[in-house]
């Protein structure tokens, strides 16, 4: 059952909220999120209300902002399994950089649009953007260079460095890499891999790859750092899920 509600995501912010690294930076980074026991227990109460109303055993809780709480879901519920895709990076942060201009430029046309983005707690692209950070010493982003490929090749890093280094050994979390799931050659074994580890059935695949890409010029060191988290991340998909790159 999908979350019909962002409660965990307005729960996200009310707790950030009383952290002070959150009030004195507030108005640009959005930090990790420490959830405590007692909001855990009443998510968990909440996802059995839903299910139970539904009639459903399963909850899909889908939120960019999960990246920020991935390493407390994931021993909190230890039966979920946690799905983080990823893909080329430069072909990524382009995809990134279009859409924060595409969100900047509706923020700007429909102001509302912007409110209730705020009220949702989606801070990822457009005018009320905020860097995700989950150090407090960690180097982050100029966010006033947000309309770049750099700075999105840069939040790329930061991101799934961080993301990586969390979940080299969390067994209940997939790194799910698009070029492997797309690929005409292995595609239909990794989705197929993937729907055995989720239990869910795999019905049809149409996956097509897509031909996005970015101008590396200026960024090869950076370009160069965010190619081995890619790799690595690969390696640890196929590992865990089964199959040979």
């Amino acid at each position: 059952m999908e979350d019909p509600v962002p409660l965990s995501e307005l729960l996200t912010e009310k707790e950030n909220r009383r952290s002070p690294a959150f009030r004195s930076t507030k108005k640009c980074i959005l930090s990790q999120h420490q959830v405590d026991d007692d909001v855990i227990s009443k998510f968990a109460d909440y996802v059995a209300l839903i299910n139970l109303k539904s009639g459903k055993d399963r909850y899909l809780s889908k939120n960019n902002n999960n990246i920020l709480r991935s390493h407390v879901l994931a021993r909190a519920f230890p039966q979920a399994a946690i799905v983080i895709p990823f893909r080329d990076p430069l072909a990524q942060s382009a995809s990134l950089l279009r859409q924060h201009q595409r969100f900047s430029t509706t923020h700007r046309e429909d102001p509302f649009s912007r409110k209730y983005m705020d009220w949702l707690v989606h801070h990822e692209f457009g005018s009320n953007h905020k860097r995700f950070q989950f150090a407090v010493d960690e180097p982050v982003p100029d966010i006033t260079q947000s309309d770049s490929v750099r700075y999105w090749v840069s939040q790329w890093i930061t991101v799934y460095k961080c993301l990586l280094e969390q979940h080299r050994e969390t067994d209940n979390v997939y790194f799910v890499c698009y070029e492997d799931i797309c690929s005409p050659d292995h595609g239909a074994l990794v989705w197929a891999r993937l729907s055995s580890a989720l239990n869910v059935p795999p019905g049809e695949t149409d996956f097509v790859p897509s031909t996005t890409s970015a101008d590396a010029s200026g960024l090869e060191s950076l370009a160069e750092e965010a190619r081995d988290v890619y790799e690595q991340m690969r390696d640890l998909a196929a590992a865990r899920l089964g199959y040979t790159v």
